[in-house]
């Protein structure tokens, strides 16, 4: 068994866990390809979530000292991101190799995956292409 076999086996796939794409013509849906290897237009937006505060905005220079507290929730939208941003994320985020990997590839289903404590959403959120209405 190879390593990232035995990494994708302590994998919990909490929903999602079908990875048959839709059938789908063309017309219908443009499938994502995997991530580009860099990207000079990422966009991060970082929220934290405190009980009994507000929501607000945070700097990635926060980052690091907002993760080490239990009181916080953290939660990073990445758009249009290369794999070399999300890889410079992962260091301070301590995300699995496996999450890695599952936001890197190609379109697939919105899921929710369990990594060592941590939750992992990757879902693709569909837009309007006002032209053509679809």
């Amino acid at each position: 068994m190879t390593q990232t076999e035995q990494e994708d086996e302590q994998v919990e796939v909490l929903v999602g866990k079908d990875t048959v794409l839709p059938s789908a013509s063309g017309e219908a849906l443009d499938v994502e390809q995997a991530a580009p290897t860099h990207n000079a237009s990422t966009r991060i937006n970082a929220w934290l979530f405190r009980n009994h505060e507000e929501t607000r905005h945070f700097g990635l220079e926060e980052l690091s000292s907002l993760i080490t507290n239990d009181e916080n929730v953290v939660w990073l939208d990445l758009a249009d991101f290369a794999e070399d941003d999300l890889r410079a994320l992962a260091g301070p985020l301590q995300l699995h190799e496996s999450a890695i990997r599952i936001a890197l590839d190609a379109w697939q289903r919105p899921r929710l995956s369990a990594f060592d404590g941590q939750f992992f959403v990757t879902v693709t959120v569909p837009h309007l292409e006002e032209e053509s209405r679809r």
